[in-house]
Protein backbone atom coordinates (compact mmCIF):
# COMPACT_ATOMS: atom_id res chain seq x y z
CA UNK A 1 0.00 0.00 0.00
CA UNK A 2 2.37 2.45 0.81
CA UNK A 3 4.48 1.65 -2.36
CA UNK A 4 1.86 2.36 -4.40
CA UNK A 5 1.18 5.43 -2.58
CA UNK A 6 4.89 6.56 -3.24
CA UNK A 7 4.63 5.89 -7.15
CA UNK A 8 1.83 7.88 -7.08
CA UNK A 9 2.50 11.09 -5.58
CA UNK A 10 6.28 10.60 -7.85
CA UNK A 11 4.13 9.78 -11.19
CA UNK A 12 3.06 13.64 -11.28
CA UNK A 13 6.61 15.26 -9.96
CA UNK A 14 10.10 14.63 -8.68
CA UNK A 15 9.96 15.05 -4.86
CA UNK A 16 12.30 15.09 -1.57
CA UNK A 17 11.45 12.39 0.87
CA UNK A 18 10.05 15.38 3.12
CA UNK A 19 7.40 15.94 0.21
CA UNK A 20 6.03 12.78 -0.22
CA UNK A 21 5.65 11.56 3.50
CA UNK A 22 4.05 15.61 3.09
CA UNK A 23 2.01 14.71 0.30
CA UNK A 24 0.78 11.82 1.89
CA UNK A 25 -0.46 12.54 4.81
CA UNK A 26 -1.88 16.15 4.11
CA UNK A 27 -3.87 14.36 1.22
CA UNK A 28 -5.20 11.95 3.45
CA UNK A 29 -4.35 8.77 1.72
CA UNK A 30 -1.98 7.88 5.26
CA UNK A 31 -2.84 9.20 8.44
CA UNK A 32 0.58 8.71 10.01
CA UNK A 33 3.88 7.98 8.10
CA UNK A 34 7.78 8.20 9.84
CA UNK A 35 10.63 8.37 8.18
CA UNK A 36 11.97 5.49 9.57
CA UNK A 37 9.31 3.69 7.44
CA UNK A 38 9.33 6.08 4.48
CA UNK A 39 12.83 5.74 3.54
CA UNK A 40 13.57 1.89 3.65
CA UNK A 41 10.34 1.89 1.29
CA UNK A 42 12.51 4.45 -0.50
CA UNK A 43 15.06 2.38 -0.53
CA UNK A 44 13.18 -0.69 -1.76
CA UNK A 45 11.60 0.72 -4.52
CA UNK A 46 15.14 2.02 -5.64
CA UNK A 47 16.59 -1.60 -5.23
CA UNK A 48 14.10 -2.74 -7.78
CA UNK A 49 14.53 0.25 -10.32
CA UNK A 50 11.41 1.50 -10.03
CA UNK A 51 12.68 4.88 -8.76
CA UNK A 52 15.92 6.80 -8.75
CA UNK A 53 17.46 9.37 -6.86
CA UNK A 54 19.71 11.93 -7.45
CA UNK A 55 21.39 15.19 -5.60
CA UNK A 56 19.75 18.36 -6.34
CA UNK A 57 22.28 21.15 -5.44
CA UNK A 58 21.01 24.95 -4.56
CA UNK A 59 20.90 27.14 -7.13
CA UNK A 60 23.78 29.54 -8.40
CA UNK A 61 21.54 31.94 -7.68
CA UNK A 62 20.87 31.15 -4.05
CA UNK A 63 24.61 30.12 -4.21
CA UNK A 64 25.66 33.79 -4.93
CA UNK A 65 23.19 35.24 -3.18
CA UNK A 66 25.29 33.92 0.23
CA UNK A 67 27.92 34.78 -0.65
CA UNK A 68 26.67 38.46 -1.43
CA UNK A 69 25.47 38.47 2.28
CA UNK A 70 28.65 36.89 4.13
CA UNK A 71 30.37 39.69 2.04
CA UNK A 72 28.46 42.35 3.29
CA UNK A 73 30.52 44.81 5.78
CA UNK A 74 29.92 44.81 9.59
CA UNK A 75 28.16 47.95 10.49
CA UNK A 76 29.97 50.17 12.88
CA UNK A 77 27.55 50.39 16.46
CA UNK A 78 29.86 52.17 18.59
CA UNK A 79 29.76 49.21 20.57
CA UNK A 80 31.89 46.31 21.33
CA UNK A 81 29.30 43.67 21.73
CA UNK A 82 26.93 45.00 19.25
CA UNK A 83 29.63 44.90 16.48
CA UNK A 84 30.04 41.87 17.20
CA UNK A 85 26.39 40.65 17.17
CA UNK A 86 26.24 42.31 14.22
CA UNK A 87 28.80 40.44 12.53
CA UNK A 88 27.53 37.45 13.93
CA UNK A 89 24.18 37.93 11.77
CA UNK A 90 25.91 38.76 8.79
CA UNK A 91 28.69 36.60 8.20
CA UNK A 92 26.95 33.86 9.52
CA UNK A 93 25.69 31.47 6.55
CA UNK A 94 22.22 31.10 5.16
CA UNK A 95 20.68 27.49 7.34
CA UNK A 96 20.84 24.86 4.35
CA UNK A 97 21.81 27.34 1.63
CA UNK A 98 24.70 24.73 -0.02
CA UNK A 99 23.46 21.48 0.76
CA UNK A 100 22.40 19.19 -1.27
CA UNK A 101 19.07 17.27 -1.28
CA UNK A 102 17.78 14.02 -2.81
CA UNK A 103 15.78 14.19 -5.09
CA UNK A 104 13.64 10.96 -6.42
CA UNK A 105 12.37 10.45 -9.74
CA UNK A 106 10.12 7.92 -11.05
CA UNK A 107 11.68 5.44 -13.87
CA UNK A 108 9.82 4.09 -16.77
CA UNK A 109 9.64 0.51 -15.29
CA UNK A 110 8.27 2.24 -12.06
CA UNK A 111 5.66 3.91 -14.14
CA UNK A 112 5.05 0.37 -15.34
CA UNK A 113 4.76 -0.85 -11.60
CA UNK A 114 2.40 1.72 -10.87
CA UNK A 115 -0.24 1.13 -13.40
CA UNK A 116 0.19 -2.49 -12.38
CA UNK A 117 -0.68 -2.21 -9.23
CA UNK A 118 -3.21 0.75 -9.83
CA UNK A 119 -5.24 -1.91 -11.82
CA UNK A 120 -4.72 -4.62 -9.53
CA UNK A 121 -7.95 -5.64 -7.94
CA UNK A 122 -6.89 -8.51 -5.66
CA UNK A 123 -7.28 -6.23 -2.75
CA UNK A 124 -10.02 -4.14 -3.51
CA UNK A 125 -11.68 -5.92 0.25
CA UNK A 126 -9.25 -4.02 2.16
CA UNK A 127 -10.45 -0.73 2.95
CA UNK A 128 -7.32 1.22 2.62
CA UNK A 129 -6.16 -0.33 -0.64
CA UNK A 130 -9.08 0.61 -2.39
CA UNK A 131 -8.64 4.15 -0.40
CA UNK A 132 -5.24 4.66 -2.11
CA UNK A 133 -6.33 3.09 -5.55
CA UNK A 134 -9.57 5.69 -5.72
CA UNK A 135 -7.60 8.58 -4.98
CA UNK A 136 -5.33 8.09 -8.14
CA UNK A 137 -7.70 6.66 -9.96
CA UNK A 138 -7.36 9.19 -12.45
CA UNK A 139 -4.61 7.32 -13.25
CA UNK A 140 -6.57 4.70 -14.71
CA UNK A 141 -9.05 4.13 -17.73
CA UNK A 142 -12.94 4.87 -17.42
CA UNK A 143 -13.50 1.00 -17.85
CA UNK A 144 -10.86 0.46 -15.07
CA UNK A 145 -12.13 3.16 -12.71
CA UNK A 146 -15.82 1.60 -12.94
CA UNK A 147 -14.25 -2.16 -12.20
CA UNK A 148 -12.84 -0.62 -9.35
CA UNK A 149 -15.81 0.77 -8.37
CA UNK A 150 -17.82 -2.07 -8.90
CA UNK A 151 -15.36 -4.73 -7.11
CA UNK A 152 -15.79 -2.68 -4.43
CA UNK A 153 -19.68 -2.39 -4.15
CA UNK A 154 -19.97 -6.10 -4.40
CA UNK A 155 -18.01 -6.72 -1.88
CA UNK A 156 -19.46 -4.42 0.66
CA UNK A 157 -22.80 -5.90 -0.36
CA UNK A 158 -21.54 -9.25 0.62
CA UNK A 159 -20.53 -8.09 3.78
CA UNK A 160 -23.34 -6.39 4.72
CA UNK A 161 -25.33 -9.32 3.42
CA UNK A 162 -23.59 -11.71 6.15
CA UNK A 163 -23.45 -9.19 8.85
CA UNK A 164 -27.38 -8.78 7.99
CA UNK A 165 -27.89 -12.07 8.52
CA UNK A 166 -26.34 -12.50 12.13
CA UNK A 167 -28.02 -9.63 13.38
CA UNK A 168 -31.13 -11.33 12.52
CA UNK A 169 -30.08 -14.40 14.79
CA UNK A 170 -32.38 -15.28 17.45
CA UNK A 171 -29.72 -14.91 20.28
CA UNK A 172 -28.68 -11.53 19.57
CA UNK A 173 -31.82 -10.88 21.21
CA UNK A 174 -30.75 -11.63 24.36
CA UNK A 175 -29.85 -8.91 26.42
CA UNK A 176 -26.33 -9.50 27.61
CA UNK A 177 -25.58 -8.49 23.94
CA UNK A 178 -26.59 -5.45 23.88
CA UNK A 179 -23.48 -3.58 22.86
CA UNK A 180 -22.19 -6.25 20.76
CA UNK A 181 -25.62 -5.75 18.97
CA UNK A 182 -24.66 -1.74 18.95
CA UNK A 183 -21.42 -2.71 16.85
CA UNK A 184 -23.33 -4.67 14.28
CA UNK A 185 -25.98 -1.74 14.00
CA UNK A 186 -22.95 0.87 13.41
CA UNK A 187 -21.27 -1.47 10.55
CA UNK A 188 -24.22 -1.81 8.80
CA UNK A 189 -25.00 1.44 8.63
CA UNK A 190 -21.72 2.64 7.87
CA UNK A 191 -21.57 -0.24 5.47
CA UNK A 192 -25.40 1.11 4.03
CA UNK A 193 -23.71 4.56 3.29
CA UNK A 194 -20.67 3.03 1.60
CA UNK A 195 -23.04 1.01 -0.93
CA UNK A 196 -25.31 4.66 -1.42
CA UNK A 197 -21.69 6.40 -2.11
CA UNK A 198 -20.54 3.83 -4.48
CA UNK A 199 -23.76 4.07 -6.45
CA UNK A 200 -23.72 7.77 -6.85
CA UNK A 201 -20.06 6.98 -8.13
CA UNK A 202 -20.64 4.38 -10.51
CA UNK A 203 -23.80 6.43 -11.84
CA UNK A 204 -21.27 9.39 -11.96
CA UNK A 205 -18.50 7.52 -14.19
CA UNK A 206 -21.12 5.85 -16.44
CA UNK A 207 -22.75 9.28 -17.21
CA UNK A 208 -19.46 10.77 -18.05
CA UNK A 209 -18.93 7.66 -20.32
CA UNK A 210 -21.99 8.51 -22.15
CA UNK A 211 -21.67 12.10 -22.76
CA UNK A 212 -18.25 11.78 -24.12
CA UNK A 213 -19.46 8.73 -26.63
CA UNK A 214 -22.96 10.95 -27.22
CA UNK A 215 -20.43 13.72 -28.22
CA UNK A 216 -18.50 11.58 -30.64
CA UNK A 217 -15.82 11.43 -28.33
CA UNK A 218 -13.39 8.46 -26.97
CA UNK A 219 -13.40 8.58 -22.68
CA UNK A 220 -11.07 10.62 -21.35
CA UNK A 221 -7.63 7.83 -20.66
CA UNK A 222 -5.49 8.33 -17.51
CA UNK A 223 -2.60 11.05 -18.73
CA UNK A 224 1.03 9.76 -19.12
CA UNK A 225 3.94 12.35 -17.86
CA UNK A 226 6.59 12.48 -20.77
Amino acid sequence: MLEIAILGVLADRDLHGYEIRKLLIEDGLLMSLSFGTLYPALARLEKAGAIKSFLQTPSVASTQAASAASSVRTPLTGSLTGERAAAGVFLRPPARSTRSKKVYKLTDYGRELFEKLLNDDSEVADRRSFDIRLAFARHLSPAARLKLLELRKSHVASTLERIEAISKQPKRKHWKQRYENLVIEHDIESMQQDLAWLDNLIKKEKDGSQAATGNGQQPAEPSRQQ
